[in-house]
């Protein structure tokens, strides 16, 4: 009965035998090469594609990029001047913050005027008075101090309980409130 069971390891188990010989050309295997070309030809022009959209030009058999000058832009507007001493003189009398200086040189180069006349000028005046408000809005907000965090009473933390919306800082704050409540009972 063993010798039944053994199976010969020679055995094919049903699969066919391939003939591989690769000697015999024919018609179909010249197909294949004249696609290998074809699809050669292709790979090179998307190559050549490819490299041409990067900016690389095809020199002497290699891609070569090309160096480009970087022409130095002509500035548009003139260097800033500075302040005469006149203009500062004409600023600092007039009461004008630091922060608003850049304001009214700006305004007196967009109109073409000079400072002192800017600073009579109206719209000007009211910019300034505007920044100015808007300056003591913010020091009077910002002196107020911080506020002062309200704790919630042991009753709304109890009535929060009963409904289960109680995060894990109010159930220690209740318990803490339910302890000093006994403590202050006994």
């Amino acid at each position: 009965m063993e010798d039944e069971n053994i199976v010969n390891a020679d055995t094919s188990n049903g699969e066919e035998e391939l003939d591989l010989d690769l000697s015999n050309d024919t018609e179909e295997d010249a197909k294949p090469n004249d696609d290998v070309e074809t699809l050669k030809e292709q790979n090179k022009k998307l190559f050549a594609r490819a490299k041409k959209a990067e900016g690389f030009e095809f020199k002497d058999g290699k891609w070569v990029k090309p160096v480009v000058e970087k022409k130095p832009e002509p500035k548009a507007e003139a260097p800033l001047q500075e302040l005469s001493a006149k203009d500062a003189l004409l600023l600092a009398k007039a009461d004008v913050d630091l922060e608003d200086v850049d304001e009214v040189v700006d305004f007196a180069k967009y109109r073409k005027i000079t400072i002192a006349e800017a600073l009579q000028n109206p719209t000007l005046k009211a910019i300034l008075t505007d920044s100015q408000e808007k300056r003591k809005t913010a020091l009077a907000t910002q002196t107020s101090g911080p506020r002062k965090t309200t704790t919630p009473s042991l009753e709304a933390l109890t009535e929060k309980a009963q409904k289960g919306e109680l995060s894990e800082s109010e159930i220690d704050k209740l318990v803490e409130l339910r302890m000093e409540a006994k403590l202050n009972k006994s």
